[in-house]
């Protein structure tokens, strides 16, 4: 049984009511790798809106998509988010962010490039997992979900690094949505040998 959410009151004067469903796509996307909300307050607990782009990140992984509509560059909330309608309250500007260079940084990737056609688009967890796991890194698998849940039918390219201690950028060919991950790093000296 799924938890009741509850309601989140915002001020309507700060408030951005979206409509247009590849926006309200774009948003749910990037709210996806938002960090969850503590008491501190932290810049990376909000969308981030720069220059047609909404962005969100936990640190671990970043997902940027373009927004047809033009909304104010800052920090926002996602208060409310239905199929037919996104609220997002704007917070506060984006200091605190990851700068955009820093993110662009990220987003151009480089390292064995991957094209998953439209046709096998069905299976992209799994062939991500495959294609990943084969590049000798290890992700969370439920990234590797939310990034699959809003890409639309399209090709999708994964760049693998050659480094498997860089991540995994995965970019949907019409370059409306992307998303950068970082691979599950362990530490050789804690991993222990169990002898049966």
């Amino acid at each position: 049984m799924a938890k009741k959410r509850t309601k989140r009151f915002y001020v309507e004067e700060r408030a951005v009511r979206i409509t247009n469903k590849n926006d309200i796509a774009a948003i749910n996307f990037a709210a996806l790798a938002t960090a969850t909300p503590t008491f501190d307050d932290r810049s990376w607990e909000y969308l981030c809106v720069r220059d047609r782009y909404v962005v969100g990140t936990d640190t671990n992984r970043i997902h940027r998509a373009f927004l047809e509509s033009t909304i104010e560059n800052g920090l926002y909330a996602l208060v409310k988010s239905t199929k037919k309608e996104i609220i997002i309250e704007r917070i506060k500007d984006d200091e605190g962010y990851p700068s955009q260079s820093a993110i662009d940084k990220y987003m151009q990737a480089n390292g064995r490039k991957v094209e998953v056609k439209e046709k096998i688009l069905k299976f992209l967890p799994a062939i991500l997992v495959y294609l990943v796991g084969g590049n000798g890194q290890a992700i969370k698998p439920e990234y590797l979900i939310d990034v699959c849940k809003f890409l639309p039918s399209a090709n999708v390219i994964v760049t693998l690094p050659s480094d498997p201690s860089n991540g995994v950028h995965i970019l949907h060919t019409s370059e409306n949505m992307e998303a950068f991950i970082m691979p599950i790093v362990l530490n050789p000296s804690k991993i222990v040998e169990r002898k049966y």
